[in-house]
């Protein structure tokens, strides 16, 4: 399950920089994008200040990313 690339695609959607995403979950920009890349973890707390920052549930983006791996098998 590849939470990350749904925070990727939703942010991409909204037109949000990872500067911002970055500054929600309180990381570097840096860091924000390595653990969007999937180079580093993302927690629960991350999850959750992502999704704050782009106005969505957390569970909607875990449920997004079950489906797509749902979909890929």
């Amino acid at each position: 399950m590849d939470v990350a690339a749904e925070v990727r695609a939703e942010a991409a959607r909204q037109g949000v920089p990872i500067s911002h995403l970055a500054e929600a979950a309180r990381v570097t920009p840096k860091t924000c994008a390595r653990k969007l890349r999937g180079h580093s973890g993302i927690t629960t707390i991350d999850l959750w200040n992502f999704a704050h920052a782009l106005g969505v549930d957390a569970s909607e983006l875990v449920a997004r990313a079950e489906k797509a791996d749902l979909e890929r098998r």
